[in-house]
């Protein structure tokens, strides 16, 4: 088949290598001017195998109050038209059953992953940093701790290995935490949990798809609009001119919906934006990558590099980089790691991450003949592309 995919992103360039597996000849459309250059450019670099919890839980409901108030450090709303839809569907999947249901299925869905890319790195040996560097998810809350204990319990029934372990034990594993500048009452280690550079890894599997013929990467072209012929969809428009394909994926992220528009789909995705810092390592880098459940920011080790990422805004279509929010990320960083990384010369970086209330992506055949999507993945993109791809592939494949 002709397969046409809409996206140069990590998503998009995974699904284009593992439709390219299946003998479809694959291009790829993107409107940055090389590969990765969306919300895969400066994300968390954490491969979270083990923590891919749904956003969607009865803690938020607590924090509800404090959001919407502005009060609330790790999310802040502006509430518009786009946002009420999507945030009642939000809150009503805010039970602990459907939360577990949904943790449980990203759960297996990472495990693909995990297998998908480790398959892929096999045909394909890629350098992007990647390496098994273990999560410690710490916390100073006793309340928080029992909740990650619940959720530990919950893993370990599904054949996913966490352990619950106190702060001599936190610091046994990761001994940049002598200088952790808050209690640590304990976290939670994910051992089999990776990093790597997600930027890295699209830009370099599209450069070995173009490289060996098995797609084409047309990048500085925007898609106009699907075209659409008896009910079905034949191509994309471009400023160049209609480009005709068998099927078209989508994997634009947030402008998926844009794109599906006088469709008869109703794609509930919304951009949260988050924030990251890349800077030159600190004398007390950690090595293991590190998540603050109270301050909600995560560290990583990125091939000589550290990556500092937080905060989430729901804040509309705005993808400009706050200075504000910036400030506050190198605040919250500097008080718990000061010499983790030179932070005041960091690279700030701010994305949209398409998120559904689920947290569960949108993947496979849609009602719209010829149309398929792989959007949705959330701040999961990276942790879910080669699982979400590999399982698009299969529908199209033979």
């Amino acid at each position: 088949m002709r397969v046409i995919v809409i996206g140069a992103g990590v998503v998009g360039a995974a699904t284009a290598y593992f439709l390219a597996r299946g003998e479809h000849e694959v291009t790829v459309l993107d409107r940055h001017g090389r590969p990765g250059q969306g919300a895969s450019f400066g994300n968390a670099g954490q491969l979270s195998y083990s923590y891919t919890d749904t956003l969607a839980d009865v803690g938020m409901l607590r924090r509800l109050p404090g959001m919407l108030l502005g009060r609330d450090r790790g999310m802040r709303i502006q509430l518009d038209l786009p946002l009420l839809p999507w945030g009642v569907r939000f809150l009503w999947r805010c039970t602990r059953r459907r939360a577990d249901a949904a943790t449980v299925q990203l759960l297996h869905l990472a495990a693909r992953s995990a297998n998908a890319l480790e398959s892929l790195l096999k045909d394909v040996p890629l350098d992007f940093g990647y390496r098994a560097a273990g999560k410690l998810m710490i916390t100073a809350s006793g309340q928080t701790l029992a909740g990650l204990r619940r959720r530990a319990d919950l893993k370990r029934q599904h054949g996913v290995r966490v352990d619950i372990v106190d702060a001599k034990d936190s610091l046994a594993i990761e001994p940049a935490l002598e200088a952790w500048r808050s209690p640590i009452a304990g976290a939670a280690y994910a051992r089999n949990d990776s990093a790597g550079d997600a930027e890295t890894f699209t830009r370099s599997l599209c450069n070995h798809l173009i490289t060996h013929g098995l797609a084409r990467v047309i990048t500085e072209t925007e898609v106009q609009s699907l075209v659409r012929h008896r009910g079905r969809i034949i191509g994309v428009q471009t400023a160049s001119g209609l480009l005709e394909g068998d099927a078209v994926v989508i994997c634009a992220g947030i402008g998926a919906r844009r794109l599906v528009r006088g469709l008869p789909l109703c794609l509930p995705i919304y951009p949260l934006k988050g924030y990251s810092l890349t800077a030159a390592p600190g004398p007390r880098a950690p090595t293991v990558s590190l998540t603050d459940l109270d301050r909600r920011i995560v560290f990583a080790s990125l091939a000589g590099r550290l990556r500092l990422a937080g905060l989430a805004d729901c804040v509309g279509d705005d993808d400009s980089i706050d200075a504000q929010r910036v400030a506050e990320l190198i605040r919250l960083g500097s008080e718990v790691l000061p010499e983790a990384a030179q932070f005041e010369a960091a690279q700030p970086w701010a994305g949209l991450r398409p998120a559904t209330p689920s947290s569960l992506p949108l993947v496979g055949r849609t009602r719209v003949p010829g149309l398929f999507l792989n959007v949705g993945h959330g701040a999961l993109g990276w942790t879910l592309a080669c699982g979400t791809a590999q399982q698009l592939a299969e529908q199209l494949n033979p």
